[in-house]
């Protein structure tokens, strides 16, 4: 649970679980060092597990913490929005119209009717004041601070007054991944499960929470499953996870992208059964794990 005051490089000891979420918005856990060998870790994460030596390489605002730092400011500062804009040309607009319109009512008053100077130039000012929007500009603050207001109550932090007009412009919000605009908290919907042709959605809970370890407290999606699989079946998980009988289980690396459980039924049926990367479910090429590839791969893809 100790937070990463540096960028730091790991010299010995355990190997460490890192959450990066922080930074990277990941919501899983990573080792350090990996297993491509990466021995870094940033400064404004969370140390899960591990007891080891490190070397500092960077502080304070050197570090890639630091440097974000330095360009949220820097793309924090006050700028024009969308609708900052639109405002300023509908008033442009207005000014232009009102000046051709004093104009006219000079030459009319003046030149034409030959009123006093003094009376024809209150009447021009007194268009001239009625034609700005003075109170145009708190009545916009005010707004978007009553708005502001609005979302605080929805627990959405704003930055600045001019991210909602730029929201409130937009067409298509694009997201990058699990933690920016979600909650990271994984679940399995039971109406939801696609099944091919012969099997059951019960089936598939059932070979899911199979796929899972249920003492690996620190995996999200294992937890995620094993809880919603006792969820969808309050009665009888137990007797139907007890069914199987599980002779080999193989962990999730990053290299295989995938958990297999090797397991008999009752009937001493032999099953292997996969959880993970689609791709890699449903062929798994030369990765150095059990090697397989499922029939009518390329119809199930196209689905």
């Amino acid at each position: 649970g100790d937070s990463i005051p540096a960028d730091i490089d790991y010299l010995d000891g355990d190997t460490m679980s890192v959450d990066t979420a922080a930074l990277t918005g990941e919501p899983f856990p990573r080792k350090v060092p990996n297993s491509k060998g990466n021995r870094r870790t940033l400064a404004g994460c969370m140390t899960v597990s591990g007891n080891t030596y490190c070397l500092v390489q960077r502080t304070g605002i050197f570090t890639e913490m630091g440097s974000a730092t330095l360009l949220m400011q820097q793309s924090t500062k006050p700028t024009q929005s969308v609708f900052e804009r639109s405002i300023i040309e509908c008033c442009e607009l207005v000014m232009t119209i009102a000046l051709a319109f004093l104009i006219a009512v000079f030459i009319f008053m003046y030149c034409i009717k030959h009123e006093e100077l003094l009376d024809t130039l209150t009447t021009i000012l007194s268009i001239l004041i009625a034609s700005v929007p003075v109170a145009l500009p708190v009545v916009m603050q005010v707004t978007l601070a009553l708005g502001a207001g609005e979302m605080a109550k929805q627990q959405a932090i704003v930055t600045h007054l001019t991210a909602m007009q730029e929201i409130a412009s937009m067409n298509v919000l694009c997201s990058d991944k699990t933690g920016t605009l979600t909650t990271a908290k994984i679940q399995v919907f039971f109406d939801k499960i696609w099944t091919a042709p012969g099997y059951t959605k019960e089936e598939i809970m059932e070979f899911c929470a199979l796929a899972s370890n249920p003492h690996a407290t620190d995996d999200p999606i294992d937890i995620a499953i094993l809880q919603s699989f006792k969820v969808a079946f309050p009665d009888d998980f137990d007797a139907r996870i007890k069914k199987y009988t599980v002779t080999k289980f193989v962990g999730f690396v990053p290299e295989t992208k995938r958990t297999v459980a090797y397991a008999t039924i009752q009937n001493k049926t032999n099953l292997k059964v996969s959880k993970g990367l689609i791709d890699k479910i449903l062929d798994t090429g030369d990765d150095g794990g059990d090697m397989w590839k499922c029939i009518n791969t390329e119809k199930i893809r196209d689905i």
